[in-house]
C-alpha cells in the first residue's frame, strides 16, 4: 500500500519552511565507568531495557538550489533499565544547527545526507518508586550527528523519510556515541 501510494502521490511542492519528526532505534555507548553498568544490567535477569531515538523538533528552510535544507534540530536518545519498582534512564540530548542535502533533483525525494553540530548533554535520571529519585544533569558540551537515508513524497506536501545516523558527543572530557535508524516525517 505504502509503494502504490507513493507512486500516485501528486508531485510535492517545495515549501518556505519545514517541520520535522523522527522516531527510532537507538544504540547509545558510554564511557568506560556508565559502559560497565549498562552492561551489567543489560545481563541481568528480571531487568527490562529498552532503547529510543527521537528527533523531537526540526525547523529547516531551504536553500534556492532546491536541494537542501537549513535549520535547527533537537534530538535525543535513551536507554531505560526497570526492574520493579527501580528505574534508570540514561538521556543523550542534542540541539543543533542542521542540514539535509538531497542528492536528487528536489528536497524531500530520493536518497540525502545529513550532518548537524551543535550542543550536547547528559542525563541520568535514576528512580526507586516514591522513596527515592535522583535526577542529574551534565554540563553543555560538543555534539556532532552525520548520516543519511531515503525520502518518499506521499503528497504534496508530506514526506516519509528514513535516516540512519550516528552522532558523538564529547562532554565533561568524556565521549558518548549514538548508532540510530528511525522513520520520520518531513511536512
Amino acid at each position: 500500500c505504502f509503494l502504490a501510494s507513493t507512486a500516485n502521490a501528486k508531485e510535492h511542492k517545495l515549501e518556505s519552511w519545514y517541520l520535522y519528526f523522527a522516531i527510532g532505534y537507538a544504540d547509545l555507548t558510554y564511557p568506560e565507568g556508565i559502559d560497565a553498568t549498562v552492561e551489567a544490567l543489560q545481563k541481568q535477569d528480571g531487568v527490562s531495557h529498552a532503547s529510543l531515538d527521537l528527533d523531537l523538533l526540526g525547523v529547516y528552510w531551504p536553500l534556492k538550489n532546491r536541494k537542501t535544507l537549513l535549520g535547527v534540530n533537537l534530538n535525543g536518545g535513551g536507554d531505560r533499565f526497570e526492574a520493579g519498582p527501580v528505574s534508570l534512564q540514561l538521556n543523550q540530548l542534542q540541539i543543533s544547527f542542521s542540514t539535509m542535502h538531497f542528492l536528487t533533483d528536489m528536497i524531500g525525494k530520493g536518497l540525502f545526507l545529513r550532518g548537524d553540530v551543535g550542543f550536547g548533554s547528559l542525563n541520568i535520571d535514576v528512580s526507586a518508586g516514591s522513596s527515592l529519585s535522583l535526577n542529574e544533569s551534565s554540563e553543555a558540551g560538543l555534539g556532532l550527528t552525520f548520516g543519511g537515508g531515503y525520502s518518499f513524497p506521499v503528497s504534496s506536501g508530506t514526506r516519509i523519510i528514513l535516516n540512519t545516523n550516528y552522532s558523538v558527543k564529547r562532554i565533561e572530557g568524556e565521549s558518548f556515541g549514538k548508532f540510530n535508524i528511525s522513520v520520520g516525517g518531513l511536512f
